[in-house]
This record gives C-alpha cells, sequence and structure tokens, in this order.
C-alpha cells in the first residue's frame, strides 16, 4: 500500500498514531538514562494523560457517530460541572452533582442531534435556565457569561461533527493547538525568561510563545503538504487564526478564573486541570475555525 492509496482521514489518523509511537520509544529509551531517574515518574505520567486527553478528542472525530456524540456528552456534563462549582457560594461539597450535569448533558445532546437547526438556541436557552435556576452563585453573571460562551463552542464542535470531513477538521484544529501548547512548555521551561502576562498567567513567557508558534506552523506546513493539499496562502491564514485564537481563548479562561479567585476549574487528574482547562483553547478555536469556514463558504 503506497502513501498516494490513502485517504486524508487515514494520513492524519497515521501520523497521530506515529507521534505517539514515537514519544512511547522516547519515554522507554529514557528509562536507561540515570540522570533522568528523579523525573522519569513524573514524565511518563504526563505521557500517559497526555495521550488520553488526545485521543479522548481524536479517536470519536474519526470514528464519528455516536462516538462523538458521546465525546460532546462527555465535555458538556464536565464543563457544566466545573463552571457551576467554580462560581458556587456554597463551600459544602459538590462532587454528589456531578451525574446531574451529565445526565443534562446527554438529554441536550439527544435534543440537539434530533431536533432540526433552527431549534437549537431554544435547546441551549432552556439548558442555560436550567443550569443558572438550579447553581447557587453568589453573582450568576460570570457564570451565565461562561456557559453562554462554552454552550456556542459545543455547537460549533456538533456542527463540525456533523460533517464528513470532520475527522480533518476537528484534527487541524487540535494538532494545531496542541503543538503550540507543547512545544510553549516545552521553550518557556527551557528558554523562558521574560514574562508576557505575569498577573495573568504567571508561567507564559515570551519564548514559550514564540517557540510553540514556531513549532505549530511548522506542523502546519507538513500537514498541508501530505495531508490537506490546499493553497499555502489560505491555508497558513487558516492556521494563524485558529493558533491566535487559542492564545486568546486559554488567556480569556484565565482572565475569567481569576477574576472568581481561582487558579484552575475542579481537576480532573493531578497534573492538569479541569477539562475547560485541558481543552480551553481547543473549543476557542473550533469556533474560529467554523467562523472561517462559513465566511469562505459564503462570500461571493
Amino acid at each position: 500500500m503506497s502513501l498516494e492509496s490513502l485517504t486524508p482521514q487515514e494520513l492524519l489518523l497515521g501520523i497521530g498514531a506515529s507521534l505517539f509511537c514515537v514519544g512511547a520509544i522516547v519515554l522507554f529509551v529514557l528509562k536507561f538514562f540515570q540522570a533522568l531517574s528523579d523525573q522519569y515518574d513524573e514524565i511518563r505520567r504526563l505521557f500517559s494523560v497526555q495521550a488520553a486527553i488526545v485521543a479522548l478528542v481524536m479517536a470519536p472525530a474519526f470514528l464519528g457517530g455516536y462516538w462523538y456524540g458521546l465525546f460532546l456528552s462527555i465535555l458538556l456534563g464536565r464543563g457544566l460541572f466545573e463552571l457551576i462549582e467554580i462560581n458556587r457560594s456554597s463551600k459544602d461539597p459538590f462532587v454528589k452533582k456531578l451525574p446531574l450535569t451529565y445526565g443534562l448533558a446527554g438529554v441536550v445532546l439527544i435534543s440537539l442531534y434530533t431536533l432540526p437547526l433552527s431549534w437549537h438556541p431554544f435547546v441551549w436557552a432552556i439548558c442555560l435556565a436550567l443550569v443558572v435556576g438550579f447553581a447557587s452563585a453568589a453573582c450568576k453573571a460570570p457564570l451565565i457569561m461562561g456557559l453562554v460562551a462554552f454552550f456556542v463552542s459545543i455547537e460549533a464542535l456538533l456542527l463540525l461533527g456533523i460533517r464528513d470531513d470532520r475527522f480533518l477538521l476537528v484534527g487541524l484544529v487540535y494538532i494545531l493547538l496542541e503543538t503550540s501548547d507543547s512545544f510553549a512548555y516545552l521553550f518557556g521551561r527551557s528558554f523562558g525568561t521574560h514574562k508576557v502576562f505575569p498577573k495573568l498567567s504567571a508561567g507564559k513567557t515570551l519564548e514559550g510563545y514564540l517557540g510553540g508558534l514556531a513549532s505549530a506552523f511548522l506542523a502546519a506546513f507538513l500537514l498541508n503538504k501530505f495531508v490537506y493539499q490546499m493553497d499555502w496562502f489560505p491555508f497558513i491564514a487558516l492556521s494563524a487564526c485558529i493558533l491566535f485564537s487559542g492564545i486568546a481563548g486559554d488567556l480569556l479562561v484565565s482572565a475569567y478564573k481569576r477574576n472568581l479567585g481561582r487558579k484552575d476549574f475542579a481537576p480532573v487528574t493531578v497534573l492538569h486541570g479541569g477539562i475547560l482547562d485541558i481543552y480551553d483553547a481547543f473549543l476557542v478555536g473550533s469556533i474560529v475555525l467554523l467562523l472561517v469556514d462559513f465566511i469562505q463558504n459564503h462570500t461571493p
């Protein structure tokens, strides 16, 4: 079988799987370096968690159908829980409410998949009213703002997911933003000295941003050459829109949390914050991709 006989979706899946295989091999080799023995367990846990985070997006996007709907249900249910939890006025344990948010998310997603698109705003409005009425937030304005932005991002992912080329679209957003974020972390930790937003996000450095963006644009070049094969200027412009919107989304979510006096949403793993911390840039990037695609397809 030659590369020419593979579909773009199969090529993208193969590239992603190959990268994880390379990562697993590197992780295995690092085990024999004595100098890294103290950090090996942390690196191994980080790689395992990161693999699960990527697989949670890419596998349903490739499979589509019920699997993609299940992914959106998990994302919506956990996101609802985190937004209510960070805005709540009561200090009592909130974890018992988690099944309720997953149940509501399931009902909402079933409604969205079965009803015409013209009914979607009404479904989201009912969901918003239920959540705001249910939550015991001291001030409900931040909760409403967070919910509206989150609902728009879920709707964007749903609209991308019902398309035949969903894996290419979702994969482009996620691969570019994950590449940018991962290499920004590596460059920032290795070379970062100039803080960009010290009060908003103390860990972000100019060196990290530049290294992350350079790596992501290199990834965009390779993806377009071997997978997407679009005209270069539109593809690079689209990639830039996704990348800078992801950075903006990360900063906006940080500002939202700082305004509420929190560093992270309710954590899902020891090494990361909540699911909205993990996928903040991806959620905003998906909205921007859908908008750009809509403009391109409806511009004479």
